[in-house]
């Protein structure tokens, strides 16, 4: 009885004359669970079917989790560039490689990443890939893998971080071969209800949304010793990383929540730099 978008509480399914206050026979009740009517609560799950909602199922390469994995890869990278690249294929939620900086000796290449299945071979080409002593070398090195049965891809970038163009050149080799790197995740962004804020923090929030490397959320309750002392103002949050955010009203807050080892700052929900404060406290956790 809630509506999908929103969360909000419909109180009855549709064609149903009477209200539905915890659980009822279009939803919960049944006649086989007869014993277990009073313990029934329809409201119990909101939480975690809007949490299943807005989430991604990502998947790992390898017996350990996705996360454990890239953790892994990075630690194999030669390059700021390859970890970009990494970076860009978790941002998408693409399929990662198997394995990194891995000899091929038929071959006498090393391949910055492989795939075993397909048996692809990925290599992060920095600026010096363009002189012509290194890019004869590559093309041996990549009709010596093609002779294995090897796919080569080559991903150009800058000698760091990569430009615009190349994140282009980039995106486009990703969409070219879904049969390695499966397809882009597009996550629906959920509907903002501002009446879940303060009405000081609303021009705020939606500063905040902007940005695609949190969720903002509601805040929600700060317990100490089994008990609410107060409420946050904001949450944001990415997978396991969750960031508090309190106003200059509710500073006495701050310490119970540092206390806790919750990451949180006190900001002017009004203030003319707190976007910038909060963003640069965040890349810092």
């Amino acid at each position: 009885h809630f509506d999908p978008k929103t969360g909000k509480d419909l109180l009855r399914a549709p064609g149903a004359s009477e209200d539905c206050e915890a659980a009822c026979y279009d939803c919960l009740l049944s006649y086989g669970n007869q014993k277990d009517h009073l313990l029934l609560d329809r409201h119990t799950i909101l939480g975690l079917l809007r949490d299943w909602q807005n989430s991604v199922v990502s998947a790992s390469p390898g017996p350990t989790s996705r996360n454990e994995h890239i953790l892994e890869l990075q630690k194999l990278c030669d390059s700021e560039l390859e970890k970009t690249w990494l970076h860009v294929l978790e941002k998408s939620h693409l399929h990662l490689p198997h394995r990194a900086q891995v000899l091929v000796e038929e071959a006498h290449a090393r391949p910055d990443f492989l795939y075993t299945e397909p048996r692809v071979a990925v290599f992060i080409d920095g600026p010096h890939h363009q002189f012509a002593d290194v890019a004869e070398r590559d093309t041996q090195a990549t009709e010596r893998l093609e002779d294995l049965g090897y796919e080569v891809l080559r991903f150009r970038g800058g000698a760091s971080l990569t430009r615009e163009g190349d994140y282009e050149e980039w995106s486009q080799l990703f969409e070219q071969h879904p049969h390695i790197f499966g397809r882009p995740v597009v996550q629906a962004t959920p509907e903002l209800n501002l009446d879940l804020f303060e009405p000081e923090w609303h021009e705020l929030v939606r500063q905040l949304r902007k940005f695609d490397d949190w969720n903002v959320e509601p805040g929600e309750d700060l317990m100490s010793d089994s008990k609410v002392v107060g409420t946050f103002q904001v949450v944001l949050n990415q997978e396991e990383k969750n960031f508090f955010l309190l106003g200059e009203d509710n500073s006495s807050l701050a310490a119970v929540a540092n206390e806790q080892g919750l990451p949180v700052q006190v900001v002017d929900p009004q203030g003319s730099d707190t976007v910038i404060a909060i963003r640069k406290a965040w890349e810092e956790l």
